[in-house]
């Protein structure tokens, strides 16, 4: 069976990482950055998964760089949800985070309705894969992402917590099927992390639920630091993704899923990428990896892209027998 790697891109508007959530977005011009990354499509066969905010696909200019993408590259453009600056906004000031738990099931509902639209109005197709702003992926989000036709979603990183969803840290690697609320289920489609020894990992959770949720939160959180490796370029080193990789397709493991957000192709967008070297070098580790996954996946049948939406699974009609 042929190795498959998903390349996934949170497409977005400038002026994260700085602890602001303004309702209206500071610019979108590190979209056009995106062109750093054709290497991978072009060299490497693997579609980028462009995982849009509603800014970014009501900006003109953004529309035409996604069709583009879409229509050269075979790039999927799907939805990113930062609930701070997708309509309908609530009225609040806006600079600060509000979890999705915390928000009104309808007015989350709505924002959803309405990223959707705006990705079917810039590609004309509905969008099939989602990933929810700060992995914020509560049970509440979960529950509506179906009646929005979201089939796959990509906002849990193993081996990290959060608060909406701490039985991440303990979730598989590979995509699985994950249960949301009235019976059904989606495609989760996990980034890349995994644990260095999965009896630590067992061991750090259960010393986690003794600790109580301040404490054992601030733990967990923390973990992955020392305790995981995982294929992100601007998070791991290149021999640290090549560990990463190594220890998923050890446990039988068979989709390796990168991630990066837009704004760190662009200078000054990120903390961690301050001016262009710094750029070059996550472009540089990423091309690194993809080399020696090419390699890597000789004996297993060769290395395949993936979209989100092609990693969809049916769910298992009611009363069908497991095998």
């Amino acid at each position: 069976m042929s190795l498959r790697v998903v390349f996934s891109v949170d497409v977005e508007e400038e002026g994260l990482f700085s602890g602001r959530y303004a309702p209206v977005a500071e610019g979108v011009s590190n979209v056009a950055r995106l062109r750093r990354l054709e290497f991978v499509t072009r060299e490497f066969g693997v579609p980028l998964t462009l995982l849009c905010t509603w800014p970014v696909l009501n900006d003109p200019g953004c529309r035409d760089i996604l069709r583009r993408w879409r229509e050269e590259l075979g790039a999927e453009i799907a939805a990113h949800l930062h609930p701070w600056n997708t309509p309908p906004l609530s009225g609040a000031p806006g600079q600060a985070w509000t979890p999705s738990e915390n928000m009104d099931t309808e007015l989350l509902d709505a924002k959803l309705a309405e990223l959707a639209h705006a990705c079917r109005a810039a590609t004309g197709e509905a969008p099939a894969s989602f990933r929810m702003g700060r992995f914020d992926l509560g049970p509440k989000v979960r529950a509506l992402l179906p009646r929005h036709g979201f089939r796959v979603d990509g906002s849990i990183v193993p081996v990290s917590w959060s608060p909406a969803l701490p039985e991440a840290f303990l979730s598989p690697a590979d995509p699985y099927l994950l249960p949301v609320a009235g019976g059904a289920a989606i495609t989760e489609a996990p980034v890349t992390m995994v644990p260095l020894s999965p009896a630590l990992r067992k061991a750090a959770w259960r010393l986690a639920c003794g600790l109580g949720p301040g404490a054992g939160g601030w733990f967990l959180r923390r973990f992955h630091v020392l305790g995981a490796a995982g294929t992100l370029p601007t998070w791991f080193p290149l021999a640290s993704m090549k560990l990463a990789v190594q220890l998923h397709l050890s446990r039988g493991g068979n989709v390796v899923h990168l991630f990066l957000h837009s704004s760190e192709l662009m200078p000054g967008c990120a903390p961690h990428v301050s001016d262009e070297a710094a750029v070059s070098r996550v472009v540089a580790r990423t091309r690194g990896l993809l080399h020696w996954l090419r390699r890597r996946a000789e004996p297993l049948g060769g290395m395949r892209g993936a979209t989100m939406a092609s990693l969809a699974v049916p769910p298992r009609p009611q009363g069908e027998a497991r095998a």
